[in-house]
């Protein structure tokens, strides 16, 4: 396929993508097939993603634990530096025993933030899935963030 041509089919594709219904989290967590999905915050695109997993779908991962999702661990992010007041560097799977033996934050504070980040996950953000073969989901989810430029997509 030329470039042309390719793009052109890659703007079909995410045109379809967009115009999808949109669904709430409990929806989202029975899709069974690979696709891309978009996170509304509002009606504002902040996240797109993709899962290559047939039967099990990244997005059930989205509000469980920091460590299984980017989307999460970036809000996670953005809590503890408005609570600590202070630019936080990005997590990663050692932050909270780093935060908790360090006296930073209790165990029972990093709880209460990680729920209050599930909760809103859960109720806040809204959804968009697009399903597609394996073969086109990271080509999809490329294309789409580099179109719709997401604030929370590296």
């Amino acid at each position: 396929m030329k470039i042309q041509q390719t793009i052109e089919h890659l703007s079909g594709e995410l045109d379809l993508a967009i115009q999808s219904d949109f669904l709430n989290y409990e929806q989202t967590k029975k899709i069974k097939s690979c696709g891309i999905y978009f996170i509304f915050q509002g009606e504002k695109v902040i996240y797109i993603g993709k899962t290559n997993r047939n039967g099990k779908t990244r997005l059930r991962e989205l509000a469980s634990d920091y460590r299984s999702h980017t989307l999460n661990r970036k809000f996670i992010r953005i809590l503890l530096s408005q609570v600590l007041k202070t630019d936080f560097p990005p997590l990663k799977k050692e932050t909270k025993h780093q935060l908790i033996t360090k006296g930073i934050l209790t165990q029972e504070q990093f709880v209460t933030i990680q729920a209050k980040i599930n909760h809103m996950i859960k109720t806040e953000l809204r959804f968009k899935f697009y399903s597609t073969d394996s073969e086109n989901v990271i080509q999809m989810e490329h294309f789409a963030i580099g179109v719709l430029n997401p604030e929370m997509n590296d």
